[in-house]
């Protein structure tokens, strides 16, 4: 058996909070998880609105640099 706070501090937790704040944690954590990453929003936005100017090429090249600029954002591995 693991305590709340050794599970978090050697990693098997990300966050503990007492029982009586269980759901307002819970909720906070899934506002931020569905909130769309203001970045990614604006980057496609720029994507649609330039991909009539662009090439296929082009535009398949300018997706995947976003896509690989989100996903380093995401995995915490932003320059």
């Amino acid at each position: 058996f693991v305590h709340a706070e050794e599970a978090e501090r050697v990693g098997l937790a990300n966050l503990v909070v007492p029982a009586d704040e269980l759901d307002a944690a819970v909720q906070d954590l899934t506002t931020a998880l569905l909130a769309p990453p203001r970045d990614a929003v604006i980057e496609t936005k720029a994507l649609l609105r330039d991909a009539g100017s662009r090439s296929y090429d082009a535009q398949r090249t300018a997706e995947r640099a976003a896509q690989g600029r989100r996903l380093r954002d995401l995995a915490g591995l932003s320059d």
